[in-house]
């Protein structure tokens, strides 16, 4: 289920500029947006953000997250028709999808409509739920997220990478899973900095372990940094 709030602190470091992404100017001067990086960069974070603070102004939305995950269990078709049901408020049918495919075409092109694609991965995907989507109208928005920037060509209006973060807004945004404020606890320092090094810039990374090291005792953060180091996968097992 979407959450429609974020912390204020969270909201100034997805708007910053860092990533060369003024997401508030997005919408505003582009129909169809793709925002693309590796995983765990913050797309999704950025995309339901703006979904968040603008979908009360649109007719229809709709928020399709993990669609490679979602298609890799139960198939585009389901995804697609997920997309549907949202924008149209109405269960659809099999058989009015393939009948009705102009129909629902123009009902859509009618509407003020929000769409977020989230995490999607190759052109079939695209295909098939960008075809009901190929005419929006003047209003409407498409935001897609993505690792594969390839297959954004042709498909939006604006592309935008989502970069890694520098040491000081990465230290930021560790310190507020670490220690619930925007910089480290006096004493805590040196370890804050090797932590982040250790995160190496990536949004995910860093929220993590920051909240993993928060419920552990100061004493025991030199031998789980150390573990952590050695284990370069041990940070995808931390709650």
């Amino acid at each position: 289920m979407l959450s429609l709030s974020y912390p204020n602190e969270l909201k100034n470091f997805i708007q910053k500029a860092e990533n060369n992404i003024d997401i508030e100017s997005l919408l505003r001067e582009h129909k169809k947006i793709g925002i693309w990086g590796s995983g765990g960069m913050g797309k999704t974070t950025i995309a339901k953000y703006l979904f968040a603070c603008h979908f009360a102004q649109y007719d229809s939305v709709c928020l399709l997250e993990n669609i490679r995950e979602d298609t890799e269990k139960n198939g585009v078709t389901h995804v697609r028709d997920k997309l549907l049901r949202e924008l149209l408020r109405r269960p659809v049918t099999a058989s009015e999808i393939v009948g009705l495919y102009m129909s629902i075409k123009r009902s859509l092109i009618g509407k003020k409509i929000l769409v977020v694609l989230d995490d999607v991965d190759n052109m079939q995907q695209l295909d098939d739920l960008c075809s009901y989507l190929d005419e929006l109208g003047p209003d409407s928005k498409l935001i897609i997220t993505t690792r594969n920037s390839r297959i954004l060509g042709g498909r939006v209006d604006k592309i935008c990478m989502v970069k890694e973060w520098n040491f000081e807004e990465s230290l930021k945004l560790f310190s507020l899973g670490a220690f619930k404020q925007e910089h480290p606890k006096e004493g805590y320092e040196r370890l804050s900095k090797r932590a982040v090094e250790y995160a190496g810039g990536i949004p995910l990374a860093l929220k993590v372990l920051g909240s993993h090291l928060y419920s552990i005792k100061f004493n025991s953060w030199e031998s789980e940094l150390k573990h952590l180091e050695k284990n370069v996968e041990s940070l995808s097992e931390v709650d």
